[in-house]
Parts: structure tokens; sequence; C-alpha cells
């Protein structure tokens, strides 16, 4: 290599990765060949990664910790995370039998000894999130720390009631259980329907598994993974839609990304500064490829690459673990919320790349950009993706489908945001609904409290001072909606009122000859049917078919029992207020039904009564 690209090659490090002083040969020299010569491959290159950041006998301990994690060869190839899933189905003659307990109570002490291993790294990582040797080590870690078929074997053979031959293990001689590897571990337990996939469980010592998974691309993934969402994803959420990209549409364009605010939400382009590192995906990828594209290939492999290494909205990374975890700045991703996602309901080509998925490789993004070789940054570069693939069991999707969303999880910014404005606007609209009730109706009634999903939150915005700050909002929507609402109300009582009139004076009339007395010459008095007095209280109900409805089923009730007790008794509505809060009000100064005393009614031939000459109404 001529002078001048060794000293591009600085250039282009130094501009990466300005914390680190790496010697000019190590810049191109491979990972394979940085790992000869030393007696654990993996604990000598992270000694050697400790001392160049003079950080060296933490980083060494750590190296450590991850190379005796697992119970497997050092020199073994590197596993996704999970490592060499395997499953255990034990014979159904041998269930619950002395072998299967010692084979639970052996397998148990191993899952505790991998918890162990696993607490220990979490332990060591805590508080240096953002340092690059922590993470890589906490990603070998996590490499490491698994159950694996060997492990378990290894740790049988300290029992000599155990013998393993092949994949069958046996107990003082007669066969106990079978190791199921790869896909053989899982079975088929739900077929796919109604727009769900196929849902696997592990064979376990215990039966199937409590644990749903999904085949994606012939591996197999948790069922459920989680999302730290940004604001406009929210709103997205809430208005029913898919959670997409910022930047879709833009893939083989150079973008820098967004930056959004704290309170309103809004998306603002983050701004270019060379200074910082702050550069679009297409100049990272030149700077660190060594080349001068004009546009991004349009390769899934490198898009993936790419959003795990300088994400910008083109696509939406997931993980497969509930935990907390950070990006390579020590920073959450859970922000602005956090939902929960069924991978069942999510289509396979909707899936970019995932942590089960081949290790990216430098020499494969190298040809994908045209070069024949990569360079030593893309290496670097390439195993620093690898390792954040590693540690968050990252998923990289393309969409997300509303129906794929099971959860979301707000921040207390946004708790704080919707506890204050739903004070305020449900104030403001119950005075509306009672001021136009009142105006309609003369009647004072007592507003209702808006249903929580009938509020009308600004869905991307977040903290209690910015609920204030939309009160030009709040106020407008709270009368809007609560005139609305009260209008469905003063629908109902006025239906009511009409319904109840004349379905209480066709009860008082039917009621009346039915209960009337005829004389030998069958004549009896005349019915006067008085002016009902409209109740107080109406019954709840919004609408005009409604109080049409509950008015006449009223108006039959009062209706009827005026007609025995006199038409100043109280109707059935205002019986129900009364049984409620007290006594209802004298009604012995009210008019009784009016009788004259004619024979102005006679029986017919038939006995039937002549109604129209003997009613009269007041």
């Amino acid at each position: 290599m001529s002078g001048l690209g060794l000293q591009r090659e600085e250039c282009v490090v130094k501009s990466f990765e300005p914390r680190r002083d790496v010697p000019m040969v190590e810049q191109v020299t491979s990972r394979d060949e940085r790992m000869e010569g030393g007696a654990h491959p993996r604990v000598a290159a992270l000694q050697a990664l400790g001392a160049r950041l003079n950080q060296g006998p933490r980083v060494v301990a750590q190296a450590k910790l991850a190379a005796s994690l697992g119970g497997r060869s050092p020199n073994a190839p590197i596993q996704r995370v999970g490592g060499a899933k395997f499953g255990l189905r034990v014979e159904d003659a041998a269930r619950e039998s002395a072998g299967h307990q010692r084979l639970r109570e052996i397998h148990a002490a191993y899952k505790e000894e991998v918890k162990a291993g696993k607490a220990a790294a979490v332990a060591d990582f805590d508080g240096h999130e953002d340092e690059i040797e922590a993470q890589t080590a906490y990603s070998h870690a996590l490499e490491n720390a698994e159950l694996t078929p060997q492990g378990l074997v290894t740790r049988l053979g300290g029992d000599e009631d155990f013998s393993v031959a092949g994949d069958v293990i046996s107990y003082q001689g007669a066969p106990l259980a079978n190791i199921l590897r790869g896909n053989a571990a899982y079975l088929l337990a739900t077929p796919a329907a109604h727009g769900v996939a196929n849902i696997y469980k592990k064979h376990t010592l215990e039966g199937p598994s409590d644990r749903d998974y999904v085949r994606v691309r012939g591996r197999m993934l948790r069922r459920q993974a989680w999302r730290g969402i940004t604001p406009p994803e929210r709103k997205a959420l809430k208005e029913g839609r898919a959670l997409t990209p910022m930047n879709r549409g833009h893939l083989t364009e150079g973008r820098l990304g967004y930056n959004f605010d704290a309170s309103t939400g809004a998306p603002t382009p983050r701004v270019r500064n060379v200074g910082e590192g702050k550069v679009s995906d297409l100049e990272w990828l030149n700077t660190h490829a060594n080349t001068q594209l004009d546009e991004i290939p349009n390769e899934p492999r490198l898009l993936s690459f790419l959003q795990t290494r300088k994400g910008v909205g083109k696509l939406l990374s997931a993980r497969s673990t509930p935990g907390d975890i950070t990006s390579n700045h020590g920073v959450g991703f859970s922000g602005y919320g956090e939902v929960e996602i069924d991978l069942a309901r999510v289509p396979v080509a909707n899936f970019v790349h995932h942590y089960k998925d081949e290790p990216f490789d430098a020499g494969e993004l190298a040809e994908q950009v045209g070069r024949n070789h990569p360079s030593g940054p893309l290496r670097w570069e390439t195993d620093r993706a690898n390792e954040t693939v590693l540690r968050n069991r990252e998923i990289v999707l393309s969409e997300i489908p509303r129906a794929a969303v099971t959860n979301l999880t707000d921040t207390p910014a946004r708790q704080a945001y919707e506890a204050e404005f739903a004070l305020t606007y449900t104030r403001y609209f119950q005075e509306k609904y009672r001021e136009v009730v009142f105006e309609e109706t003369e009647l004072d009634e007592p507003a209702p409290v808006p249903a929580p999903d009938a509020i009308p939150y600004i869905e991307d915005h977040y903290t209690q001072l910015q609920a204030r700050t939309d009160g030009a909002h709040l106020i407008r929507e709270a009368s809007t909606r609560g005139s609305a609402d009260a209008a469905e109300r003063v629908a109902y009582i006025n239906a009511w009122r009409k319904s109840y009139v004349i379905a209480w004076k066709r009860a008082y009339e039917e009621a009346a000859w039915e209960s009337a007395v005829y004389d030998d010459e069958g004549n009896t008095a005349e019915i006067v049917v008085p002016e009902p007095r409209l109740p107080d209280h109406v019954g709840d109900g919004l609408g005009e078919a409604a109080g049409l409805s509950a008015g006449g089923a009223d108006g039959i009730l009062d209706g009827a029992a005026a007609t025995r007790s006199g038409p100043a008794s109280s109707s059935s509505s205002e019986q129900k207020q009364q049984s409620r809060g007290g006594q209802g009000e004298d009604d012995s100064d009210t008019d009784e039904p009016k009788v004259v005393d004619k024979r102005s009614t006679r029986k017919s031939k038939g006995g039937k009564r002549e109604k129209k000459k003997s009613v009269r109404k007041t």
C-alpha cells in the first residue's frame, strides 16, 4: 500500500472512532490475523483491544468471563444469540421416573450456572453501556452464556447412572430422553390461520414449552418482540395505521435521519456536521468502505448492516427481549414509548434481517459496494454490527402491521401529558354540555365524564407543560364535542317528552274504560283525559329514537297508574328518582279527573262501548 493510501486509512479511522489510537498495521489487518498466535483467540483479541484503549485489566477480566461461559471449546465457531438451541423429549415410559427427576436436577443446575454467568456479565456491563470494549465483552459473554447439548452431556458425565450415545440419553442402561437439534427441537402447536403464522413450541423436559416461536427463513425466533417507537409511529399506531420508517422509499439515497422534539414530538432532520461524524449513511458508507458511490446499492444485507451501524430511519429495529437495551452510545431506544409486537402477525417478507440469520460478512458487504476486498474500517464496523445484533437480539423490519402491535407502554412524560390534558378537557367539556342542555330543555343535568378513548389527545405530544400549551386546541375540541354530545341528549329529552305525553293519554284513557262502571241501561260517566304533568327527571339516554321508545314506555306505565290513583300521582320516572334521593312532592292539591254524571254513553247491541261519544279531553 502506498504512503498516500496509508495516510487516507489513518484519516478514515480517526473520523469514525476518534478515541481509538490504532497502530497503522492494525488498520489493514484482518480479524483472523489478529487472533493468531494466542493461547485463546477471543481473549487475545480483547487483550489487544484493551491495551489499545489503556483499559486492559477490566477488559481482559470480561474477556475471560466471556470465554469461560457456556462449556464449549474456545475454538468453536461463533453461534448466533441463543447458541446451538436444542430440545429434550422424555420417553413416555420414563416420564416421572427417578431418571427423569435426576435429569431435571442436573439440567436445572446447568441452567442456573448459565444464568449466573449472564448476571455477572450484566453487572460488568452496567454503567459502561457507551464504552466500546465493554460492549464487545458483553456481546461475547451473551454469545457464550447459553445452554448447549455438549454442555449438558459434559455435566451428565459426572453421574455414573447416565450414558449418552449419539443424541440418546440413557439412565441405568434404559433410554430416558432424546436431544433434539435444529427444527426438530420444536413442534407445531397451532397451524397458521386468520393472518397468524404457524406457532411452534420447544420440546422440554416438562413437555411443550410455554414460550411460543415463529419460523422465519428456517430459523426459530421468539414470537414476541419489542421496539422503542418514535412520536410519528405512536401517532400512526393510535390512528390505526402500520408503523413505517420515516425515510421509507429513500433506501438508496443518502439520509441523515431525524431528531424529535421532547414535547411536541416534531421530527427535525439532523444537521450535517462532518467534524462530529454527523453525515448521511451514504457518506458514512463511502468513508468506511473506501468507495465513491452516488447511491447505496439496494441490497437487504447491506441495508440491514447500515441500519445497525448508522440507522437513519429507513428500516425499523426491534428486539426479542423485553429488557432495556442501549445504542452504541449508551442511549436508550424507548424515550417516546415502547410497543410489543406479535411476530406471528408480521409477514415474512417484512423481515430484512434477524439475530438468527448468518452474521454480516465484511467480504460480502465489500462485494456489494463494488470492492474486491474490505477495508480495515469496514471490517471493524462489520464486527461491531454483529456484536450489536447479538447483544440486542435485533430484528430488522421494513414495516410493522397495526394488527401485529399488541401493547403500547407510554413514557412518564406522555402519561403526564394525558393526565393534564384529560383534567382540563373534562372541565370544559362538562361546562359546555350542561350549558347546551339547560338552554334547550331547562333541565340542569350533571354532565357525563368523557370516556378515555373519546378524549382528543394530540397523539405525538409529551409533558404536562405541553398539555397546557395545547390549551387552544383543548378548549376548541371540548366545546365542539360537548355541544355535539349535548345535542344528542337534547334530542333524547325532547323526543322522550313528546312520546311520553301521547302514550300517557292513551294509557290513561284505556285504563279508564277498563275500570268504567255501567248502570242497568248500559250508561257510564263521561271519561275526561287530563294533560299529564311532565316529570322533572328524564331517563338516561341519547338520540331521538331512544327517546321516543323510552318516553312511550314510561308514558304507558304512568298513564295507567294515574287512572287508578289520579293524574297527579308520581310518574314512574319520578318514582325512580325519588327512590334514589328522597320524598316526592305533595300532590294533594292537584286536580282530580273530572267525571260528568250524564248517561251519555250506552252499550251497543254487542255490549261494546261507543267511545267517541263519551270522551272529553281537557
